[in-house]
């Protein structure tokens, strides 16, 4: 029989003479199978047919179910299954939809299954896929297929996905071998590449935390020769070589080279493990190494580099450096001689020493650098000591060829300059002009400054000015309680004597305050208080039992000048044998538009001249005028001070008297002149 399934593109059934008995038709246009018994051709499905339970059985109760077709051979070769589970070369079709078992014996080779294009001429690029979608063919979910990419049938195989309804290739295996994930033309065995605007990430995951992650470097001798684990159970990384762990990166950051608990950034272990550091510019090989319990510092070991340093640099500037004759330079790149210490008993020793239980309790003293937090030190502190032991020792400075002292500090702390015997914490013995000298420069013609300071009340803010100076060519200035952008001002400046100069307590006599106001004998601005009050806001002088202001000049003359923006307004003037008079400026050369005075008896009739008693009880009964009341008839005579009080110019008692009297004069006046009326006869 034979196994041949053709395909015909025009529309209906096929003519009897078209197909061999048990060839199948496929006519693609209607969608219908058909097939060819005897010599009858028949549609597959259709009602009509042979004997039920064979392949001719094609009624509408009982559906094609043939258990397999042959090709004449002594084999089935395709099975239908009545689940329509299809076998080729086989007749277990339990295992899947289709399935296809080779003919292939003796270990052979063949193809099961062969998926070829039906171009004849394949274009470079042009695609073979297999689709793996929803049935009805509405969408594509994955797709697997070759591409032709030229030369002898050279090909990749390709492997795509569908996102958001796009399908792209994902994966590509190349005709040499090469896989390239997301790249169509890997570079090497295998070559990722992330899409734009995402990281490209390569992830080794185990099950459990207690499993390790392993990437494996091998060769033809061996397969794990090398290799990169990370061990999850401590989160660290190590790498081996020649199958021997040679560095490690624990969960700390820490990384040991030789070493499996490093205990610091770089951990170095091994025989005399050394850190070779090569100039490929100038030459030259410089190592560190550890060796037999000590650090070796070598430069241009090989001597291939003339003058070579071993410099120490902090902060970017170099801080010692010992040159090729072993001279030692702190803070000079020119020293000029050796550091020698320890000569003999009559030498310092500069050492690093373990002050855990203080400075040492004998010896001849020295300087010493602590090697630990400990003892009340910190590692690295520098300690200078007198002879230890032995008490009223003091650290003393010399200077000048003739080994004079020119400062000390003695057992109790206090520093001496040009003074053995200190009386204070800092005592200074100079000429008077420089004694103390302040500077923040010292370069010649150029401003200069100093300033003395004390702490503040919180530690984190910047020191509390006393006194400063500045000098920039025109003045000499000081100041007093800031004055300088470097710290914080003075919120008061307060001034103390004492009653004479064996007295250790004294008493304040003035202070300047937050505000800028001088108060003298007092401590606040209240008016009430006996002392002076100079400020922005006037000059205030109280006294309970003397003048709280007295002038005194030794001849007549002005001793109170009064004026306004730059002009005269007034004077108080001190007369020989009079009494002394207030006057203001009134010469014509100041004045312009002068008239004759309007008429003011009325006005002045029309004033109310009062007597009271003032609500502060120390002032007193008062006479005058009311200002509200005035205010009706002379607005320009009240006026308003900083307290929002109404105060009257110029009145006086006297002033108050004389209008009180001129106005009992005009009511005699008034009576006057109606008698003469009555005599007249008007």
């Amino acid at each position: 029989m034979a196994t041949t399934i053709i395909t015909k593109n025009g529309s209906g059934a096929p003519l009897a003479g078209d197909l061999q008995v048990g060839e199948l038709a496929i006519d693609l246009t209607n969608k219908k199978l058909y097939s060819k018994e005897g010599t009858t051709v028949f549609e597959v499905g259709a009602t009509g047919g042979g004997a039920a339970g064979t392949f001719t059985d094609l009624t509408a109760t009982n559906s094609f179910t043939s258990v397999g077709i042959d090709d004449n051979a002594t084999s089935t070769a395709i099975t239908i299954d009545s689940s329509e589970n299809v076998g080729i070369g086989t007749t277990n079709t339990s295992y899947a939809r289709a399935t296809i078992v080779s003919a292939g014996v003796n270990g052979a080779d063949e193809i099961a299954l062969a998926v070829d294009h039906g171009d004849l001429s394949l274009a470079t690029n042009q695609e073979i896929l297999m689709r793996f979608g929803q049935a009805g063919g509405s969408g594509s979910l994955a797709q697997i297929g070759a591409t032709y990419t030229g030369g002898t049938f050279d090909g990749a195989l390709l492997f795509k996905t569908n996102s958001s309804g796009t399908v792209a290739e994902r994966l590509r295996i190349t005709s040499s071998g090469n896989v390239g994930i997301n790249r169509e033309s890997p570079n090497g065995l295998l070559h990722m590449q992330s899409s734009s605007g995402t990281d490209s990430a390569f992830y080794v995951q185990t099950s459990a935390a207690t499993d390790d992650s392993v990437i494996y470097f091998g060769d033809d001798s061996s397969s794990t020769i090398g290799h990169i684990l990370y061990e999850h159970s401590s989160n660290s990384m190590q790498f081996k070589t020649s199958t021997s762990e040679r560095m490690r990166l624990d969960a700390s950051g820490n990384v040991g080279i030789g070493e499996t608990v490093p205990t610091t950034l770089l951990h170095l272990k091994g025989s005399d493990p050394t850190i070779t550091l090569q100039d490929t510019s100038a030459g030259g090989i410089g190592f560190v190494q550890s060796l037999n319990g000590s650090i070796i510092l070598y430069s241009d070991q090989d001597n291939t580099v003339a003058n070579s340093i071993i410099g120490f640099r902090v902060d970017g500037t170099e801080r010692m450096r010992i040159d090729s004759s072993g001279r030692v330079g702190i803070n000079t790149s020119s020293p000029d001689s050796n550091i020698v210490s320890g000569i003999d008993n009559q030498s310092f020793v500069v050492a690093r020493y373990d002050l855990s239980g203080g400075v040492p309790s004998g010896g001849l003293g020295g300087i010493y650098s602590a090697n630990a937090n400990a003892g009340g030190f910190s590692s690295g502190d520098v300690v200078i000591q007198a002879r230890a032991g032995v008490n009223s020792r003091s650290v003393l400075f010399y200077t000048g060829n003739t080994s004079t002292e020119r400062m000390r500090i003695d057992d109790s702390g206090n520093v001496g300059i040009n003074v053995t015997d200190s009386q204070a914490k800092l005592d200074i013995s100079g000429a008077f002009s420089s004694q103390l000298l302040l500077r923040n420069t010292v370069g010649d013609a150029t401003a200069k400054g100093g300033t003395v300071s004390s702490a503040h009340y919180t530690n984190a803010e910047e020191p509390q000015l006393l006194i400063g100076g500045y000098s920039d060519g025109t003045n000499n200035e000081t100041y007093v309680g800031g004055g300088f952008s470097s710290g914080n001002n003075s919120t008061i400046i307060s001034f103390h004597t004492s009653a004479n100069d064996t007295t250790t307590g004294n008493s304040e006599r003035m202070r300047i305050d937050s505000s800028g106001n001088l108060l003298v004998g007092k401590t606040n601005t209240g008016h009430v208080n006996d002392g002076a009050h100079l400020g922005t806001s006037g000059c205030f002088l109280t006294a309970a039992s003397t003048a709280p202001l007295t002038l005194r000049r030794s001849a007549a003359g002005v001793v109170i000048q009064l004026s306004r923006g730059g002009v005269n307004e007034g004077t108080l003037t001190m007369n020989t044998g009079a009494a002394p008079t207030l006057a203001s400026g009134s010469d014509i050369r100041l004045k312009e538009n002068v008239t004759e005075h309007c008429p003011e008896l009325q006005n002045i009739l029309s004033i109310k001249t009062r007597q009271w008693d003032w609500k502060d009880k120390e002032k007193g009964a008062g006479e005058g005028v009311v200002a509200q009341e005035l205010e009706t008839i002379y607005p320009d005579l009240v006026f308003e001070d900083n307290d929002g009080m109404l105060n009257v110019k110029d009145f006086g008692p006297m002033t108050t008297r004389l209008i009180k009297a001129i106005q009992e004069q005009q009511a005699i006046i008034d009576e006057l002149k109606a008698e003469v009326a009555a005599l007249k006869g008007e």
